[in-house]
């Protein structure tokens, strides 16, 4: 006799009364079954569950769940109520789980630190994965492929890790997979997940790269106001130069010479208009202190403005329009997921990367970031990847002048299993 082993699988809830244990050889209850047997005791019932780690094996599982009387009712004496802390010791049992490399060298330095950089979803959902697997006393048998998986509309097949889960034979999807709806029907996902980020990171540009320079020390108010002393310095000039009796040339003074005057000022030059009126010298005086003052402020300004980095570019819109040179890292995911972005700026951003026609700016991670560090590049990647080399290659200085600006939006991968695994629970544990 055999009997679905669906009906015994989580959520279902059996209680059985046997008086043969030889039954149980052929009910399928895996780890996540929770089946009741009652044995006939002189005073009520024995109760215990029993479940197998794999639907072909005879080997069975009992564990003692507690008694049933009619004057004490059910007595519990499990160890833990929840199931799948109960049953982690899988004994022996093969596990097959497959990961995504997308350098083959990495499959020779998965725990070894070695180029954390490169792979760094891989490595570090490896290191998660195995604890895991170890804690749980299985047999581990390990799958590589290139590509996380995409669904063929010709073939109708899945390729890559999630084809390992549906046609392979592969328990559990050991590097991080975003969830998309086209993968929900093949597979389950568990809490493991791996915090990660796309985005676009650059260093600020210079603000003499990005604006005109010799305007910004001073506020548009500070420039009016300037123009309007000139203006005024001017005219009083003009008009107490005019009261200089013994000058013989007075009456052939001109507007212009006076403003000239304030101009020479201005440059710290010696005006060419001269005169023996006290107020006119007071005037000129307070024209060349003023001007001196303005003159070490707008210095000191510039120099600093010339060291400081453009806080211009926030946006993911004023990243599109401004002269930074647009590049990604050329990895399966980034091209599926820029490809079939939704928003209409990240599809421009997209064409920007990618022209039509023309070779795509895609690089490897460590090139990328070597160009990112000249300047004026901003470089899309895998967040995690970047840093890690930024700390061993980039200055101090250099790390304050980086701009991150998120790009696609989505959700942090999570490790998948096999649709309904009977370890799922377990593994989520």
């Amino acid at each position: 006799m055999k009997v679905d082993s669906k009906l015994f699988a989580h959520p279902y809830r059996w209680i059985m009364f046997v008086e043969n244990n030889k039954i149980l050889h052929h009910i399928k209850a895996l780890v996540d079954s929770n089946v009741i047997l009652a044995e006939t005791t002189n005073d009520g019932f024995g109760l215990k569950q029993f479940y197998k780690i794999d639907e072909e094996s005879n080997e069975i599982y009992f564990e003692n769940y507690g008694s049933w009387d009619s004057k004490s009712g059910i007595v519990d004496e499990r160890s833990t109520k929840i199931i799948s802390r109960r049953r982690e010791n899988l004994h022996g049992k093969l596990i097959t789980s497959s990961y995504v490399a997308l350098n083959k060298s990495s499959r020779n330095h998965l725990a070894d630190f070695v180029d954390k950089s490169v792979d760094s979803i891989l490595k570090y959902n490896y290191i998660m994965v195995n604890s895991v697997l170890d804690k749980l006393n299985v047999t581990k048998k390990e799958l590589f492929q290139d590509t996380w998986g995409y669904y063929n509309v010709k073939t109708k097949n899945w390729s890559g890790m999630i084809g390992d889960i549906v046609y392979n034979g592969a328990d559990i999807g050991g590097t991080g997979l975003l969830i998309v709806a086209d993968r929900i029907p093949y597979v389950d996902y568990t809490p493991l997940n791996t915090p990660t980020w796309e985005k676009f990171i650059f260093r600020a540009p210079q603000l003499s790269s990005v604006s005109n320079i010799y305007t910004l020390p001073f506020r548009s108010n500070v420039w009016f106001s300037c123009l309007i002393l000139v203006l005024i310095s001017t005219i009083l000039l003009y008009l107490t130069s005019h009261t200089d009796k013994s000058d013989v040339n007075n009456e052939n003074k001109r507007f212009t010479d006076s403003f000239l005057s304030t101009i020479a000022a201005i440059c710290q030059m010696d005006p060419s208009l001269s005169s023996s009126v006290t107020s006119s010298r007071i005037i000129m005086f307070f024209i060349f202190l003023a001007f001196s003052l303005l003159y070490a402020a707008y210095t000191a300004n510039i120099v600093s403005l010339l060291q400081s980095p453009s806080k211009s570019i926030r946006t993911l819109e004023d990243l599109y329009n401004s002269k930074i040179e647009l590049g990604f890292e050329g990895t399966p995911y980034n091209r599926y997921f820029f490809e079939n972005a939704d928003g209409p700026l990240e599809k421009k951003v997209y064409k920007k990367m990618a022209p039509p026609g023309e070779k795509d700016h895609s690089l490897k991670i460590h090139e990328g970031v070597a160009r990112l560090r000249k300047g004026l590049y901003a470089f899309v990647a895998e967040a995690n990847g970047i840093y890690s080399i930024m700390e061993e290659t980039f200055y101090e200085h250099e790390k304050c002048e980086l701009v991150n600006i998120e790009y696609v939006k989505f959700s942090e991968p999570f490790i998948a299993i096999k649709k309904k695994s009977a370890y799922k629970e377990i593994f989520k544990v």
